[in-house]
C-alpha cells in the first residue's frame, strides 16, 4: 500500500480550514514522517499513535529534534 503524498495531504487539510487552527490525529504514525511534515507546515496541535514500540521510539527521537508533537505508544483500538 502506497502512502499519500504531502501535496494530497495538504489539499485535504486545507479544505478543512487554516492549517494553524487544525488538530490532527495520526493513527499508525510509524516513525513520524507525516507528523514532522505537519509540524513544519503550521499545524499547532497533532498527536501520533503507534503500536510498534521500536517505530514510536524512532519517531520520538526524530520529532524531538524539530517540534514538540505528542506521540503515544499504544493501539487506537484500545483505551490509552
Amino acid at each position: 500500500r502506497r502512502p499519500i503524498g504531502t501535496e494530497t495531504l495538504r489539499a485535504a487539510l486545507e479544505a478543512l480550514g487554516p492549517l494553524e487552527q487544525l488538530s490532527v490525529l495520526d493513527c499508525g504514525c510509524g516513525t513520524g514522517n507525516y507528523l514532522q511534515w505537519l509540524a513544519t507546515s503550521g499545524i499547532q496541535r497533532a498527536v501520533g499513535v503507534e503500536l510498534n514500540t521500536e517505530m514510536i521510539a524512532r519517531g520520538r527521537k526524530k520529532l524531538a529534534e524539530v517540534c514538540s508533537i505528542l506521540t503515544i505508544q499504544g493501539s487506537v483500538l484500545e483505551p490509552l
